[in-house]
């Protein structure tokens, strides 16, 4: 078969030279830039020519498309799932939102900002589209690992009894109860005294909430979002299970009707 095509050049005078029915033309290219030049009357002795390589196919701009808008989808969600609970300082289950945010908030922004920016290149650079389909993959299960970080902050919001008495309409509920142990009166499926401070089994303050019952007084025992101290500990300040091992704590109040050791 006669060569047709781009061939190196055998006058080496161009990177190629179109080859038409086995016979060099005047068609010539350089690094992707085509101009004419006669082929010389007698041609450099070489080797016969070859088939220039095939260019490595392109990738099509929906290619970081898919990969950009699902990070981009997971991060922006639980980004502002982070700001709401820092914002109300409360999340279902109303645990304060400071423990678990920090940490999945900045990666989840971090992954935001860098699929927009590797999206944007990918788009307006098809050069660098192969590179940035693979930093938006990887963006992706990041992007995942932060929301769990972010959705482990707080307790299930089925963390309390699945059937609990709601105050009855016409009850008058006892705030000043719930403003005495430190909460907040909230009116959710039930009504709620959240956010009461209590103190752990590892001497360490949490935050739990009382529920109200039907003649609207707080009803124990309160539901927290780890485990409080035993009555032993409260009285006591010696806990077992410290952050590093036994430790001494100021004694605390035990609310016997609520169950709960109180700062």
């Amino acid at each position: 078969m006669r060569p047709q095509g781009w061939y190196p050049d055998p006058y080496e005078d161009h990177g190629e030279r179109w080859f038409s029915d086995g016979k060099p033309t005047n068609l010539v290219r350089d690094h992707g830039t085509e101009s004419r030049r006669e082929p010389p009357p007698q041609p450099r002795p070489g080797p016969r020519p070859q088939p220039a390589p095939p260019s490595p196919p392109e990738w099509r701009w929906w290619t970081v498309c898919l990969p950009g808008l699902l990070a981009l989808a997971v991060a922006g969600a639980f980004l502002f799932h982070a700001a709401y609970g820092s914002g109300t300082n409360c999340l279902d289950g109303c645990s304060r939102a400071n423990d678990g945010l920090p940490i999945g908030t900045v990666g989840e922004a971090i992954t935001a900002i860098g699929a927009v920016t590797l999206l944007a290149a990918g788009l307006t650079r098809p050069a660098w589209r192969r590179a940035c389909a693979a930093g938006l993959w990887l963006a992706l299960p990041l992007a995942c690992v932060c929301a769990l970080l972010i959705a482990t902050a707080r307790p299930a919001a089925s963390a309390g009894p699945a059937a609990l008495p709601s105050a009855s309409p016409a009850a008058s509920l006892d705030v000043a109860a719930c403003t005495a142990i430190g909460g907040r009166v909230a009116m959710y499926g039930t009504a709620t005294c959240f956010g009461v401070p209590y103190v752990a089994d590892n001497g360490q303050r949490g935050f739990g909430q009382v529920w109200y019952g039907r003649d609207g007084q707080l009803s124990g025992p309160a539901n927290t979002a780890g485990t409080g101290a035993t009555r032993t500990e409260c009285q006591s300040g010696r806990y077992p299970d410290g952050p590093a091992g036994p430790v001494t704590r100021q004694p605390g109040h035990w609310d016997a009707q609520l169950s709960l050791c109180m700062p």
